[in-house]
């Protein structure tokens, strides 16, 4: 699926049955493109607004292969 954002940048997301939750885009001070490979996400309640997230985010190069990967966290209460 094809996103535009508000902010005019394109997102391609891809969720498929047996792979992870992917978010790519231009990434313009590389002048690759960055692909965002959520690992695990918890959405709680409402009453709990817990909100936390592991990915890992990697520069895809012309030829398709992905490098400098790093990894993310997120909590939100």
């Amino acid at each position: 699926m094809i996103i535009t954002a508000t902010n005019g940048i394109i997102y391609e997301v891809r969720f498929a049955a047996e792979e992870n939750f992917e978010i790519e885009r231009d990434d313009t001070s590389t002048g690759l493109r960055k692909v965002f490979v959520f690992q695990d996400i918890a959405i709680g309640p409402v009453e709990s607004k817990r909100k936390e997230t592991i990915f890992y985010s990697f520069d895809i190069t012309p030829t398709g292969e992905r490098v400098f990967a790093d990894r993310h966290s997120f909590k939100d209460f």
